[in-house]
């Protein structure tokens, strides 16, 4: 972890440093850059994209969107324009970007692994991503954030994992899913679970095996409450602030 770090400012304050690179947004610096910051990451470093523009495009819309979960986590930061790295993995849509900014007049480099899934590019839902670190490039002390990218891919094999708790997938249509395990959970559990999934689903279904059709569940997060159905009880719960 450390080698990424030290490798990544030594290339981000040189280009900082020499404005006129930072100007030339071009593939050929970004390369260059890249091989330097990264020689030591398992990343497809060759771009395989036939337009260049194109994924240059993307790097920067995958930094203006990894600003945005940056600032989720630590508030507000000012972000250095052009002042970024960017590249492509072995995954499709999927970007390794890393950027200088400074926060409450410090310095501090963020490194992330963003997702891309579809849609509209600007909207925040459509992205996600799986692993981000933050540095203060004075003490070197870390903040370090684990996001949903895992999660997502557990959803395309029929699996979840939230609050701690592996699920299987029932079903899942929009912003809907039903999950089931092989135990009811408690009050406190289902918190957590909705805590985990709610920025992705608006209704959440639980269920116990072998019971997982639709009107088995003993419990449903919908509009900021819970629905225990076994009890015949409704709890008001906002994730975002219980």
């Amino acid at each position: 972890m450390k080698l990424f770090v030290v490798a990544s400012l030594f290339v981000l304050c040189s280009c900082v440093n020499d404005s006129t690179k930072l100007n030339n947004d071009t593939q050929q610096d970004k390369t260059q850059y890249s091989n330097t910051a990264y020689s030591n990451e398992n990343t497809n470093v060759t771009k395989n994209h036939e337009n260049q523009e194109s994924i240059d495009d993307w790097y920067r819309k995958a930094s203006i969107i990894s600003q945005d979960i940056v600032q989720e986590k630590i508030g507000k930061c000012d972000f250095e324009k052009l002042n970024y790295v960017g590249e492509t993995t072995l995954v499709e849509n999927r970007y390794k970007i890393l950027q200088k900014f400074t926060h409450k007049g410090e310095q501090y480099v963020y490194r992330i692994y963003i997702q891309y899934n579809g849609g509209e590019w600007t909207n925040r839902n459509n992205w996600s991503y799986g692993e981000l670190t933050i540095e203060n490039s004075s003490t070197g002390k870390q903040l370090r954030y684990d996001g949903t990218m895992k999660s997502e891919e557990k959803v395309s094999s029929g699996m979840i994992t939230a609050g701690g708790v592996d699920f299987k997938i029932a079903e899942k249509i929009g912003t809907t899913i039903r999950i089931y395990s092989d135990k009811k959970l408690s009050l406190n559990e289902i918190k957590k679970v909705v805590k985990d999934l709610y920025k992705q689903y608006d209704i959440i279904h639980f269920a116990v095996y072998p019971r997982i059709e639709r009107g088995d569940e003993y419990c449903t997060y919908q509009m900021k409450m819970i629905f225990d159905y076994d009890k015949d009880d409704v709890i008001g719960f906002n994730p975002e602030k219980d």
